[in-house]
């Protein structure tokens, strides 16, 4: 086994506030969140940017997104790097079509036409139809098995953003345009678990996208939130205590694991 495969993130998560499972009477105000550390192989794991633009039409939310850009996304992107985690950018159809990774990726989708190279694809295809493996019990951040309804694409209207400067990608990076996008060259790289950061949290993170927690978990993909480096879409209501975010991020973590910039910034370091 080379270094590289050799290195693993050992990543503090936690998911919850679930009440205890051996009470046969509980209370809410029981609840606690769950902790463990999990052990992911860097060469394995990709830390996926959802939706992180240079514009947006709703100003207030655009602010908050581009202080968590240059104080949490920035620090974290440079030490995945470092770590050898693969860089995943999902900016959206519109937004993806501008950049030649994106369009590079398409290409290297394109059936060959001789017959040798079509019958080494076949071969290559049976070898990772069933990516990501199957996992057996415990928790690992997916969905449950039980069948869901798939939520509308987010569609935004208007001129198509970019990606934000400071996260521009770089060699090596993807650039993605869908879940099947993504799915296809997660599959060539070998990686199944996926850190989501980005905007918004109540939407096109958790399940808008085709590339969202949700719709990827469903595919046999380990998600986990990164719930400091992202933030949600609010309202006049909610603004002030930021509700919606905070309540998303519960959610979020009903059904899938999280960790801070912090502890994903840490175990990068720990694994080189």
């Amino acid at each position: 086994m080379s270094s590289l495969t050799a290195r693993a993130l050992e990543l503090q998560v936690r998911w919850g506030p679930t009440l205890p499972a051996d009470a046969p009477v509980a209370d809410e105000a029981e609840s606690r969140y769950r902790h463990a550390a999990w052990r992911l192989p860097a060469h394995q794991t990709a830390l996926v940017l959802v939706d992180v633009w240079d514009s947006h039409r709703i100003s207030s939310h655009h602010q908050r997104a581009l202080a968590i850009v240059a104080e949490c996304l920035v620090p974290v992107v440079e030490a995945a790097r470092r770590a050898g985690l693969v860089i995943v950018h999902a900016p959206s159809d519109r937004v993806a079509a501008r950049y030649p990774e994106s369009r590079r990726l398409i290409a290297a989708d394109v059936v060959p036409r001789s017959g040798a190279a079509f019958a080494a694809l076949l071969r290559r295809l049976v070898r990772l139809d069933a990516w990501p493996p199957r996992r057996g019990g415990g928790r690992r951040g997916r969905l449950a098995d039980a069948p869901r309804a798939h939520p509308p694409e987010w569609v935004e209207v208007g001129e198509a953003p970019g990606i934000a400067a400071p996260l521009q990608p770089r060699d090596g990076d993807l650039v993605v345009r869908s879940g099947a996008h993504m799915h296809r060259a997660l599959r060539r790289r070998r990686v199944c678990h996926l850190l989501y950061a980005g905007f918004a949290t109540n939407l096109c993170v958790r399940r808008t996208r085709s590339y969202s927690m949700e719709p990827m978990a469903r595919r046999g993909y380990t998600a986990i939130l990164v719930r400091d480096c992202t933030t949600g879409l609010e309202n006049a209501e909610t603004l002030p205590e930021m509700l919606l975010t905070r309540a998303a991020i519960i959610e979020i973590e009903q059904e899938f694991a999280s960790t801070t910039a912090a502890d994903l910034i840490h175990a990068c370091a720990a694994c080189q």
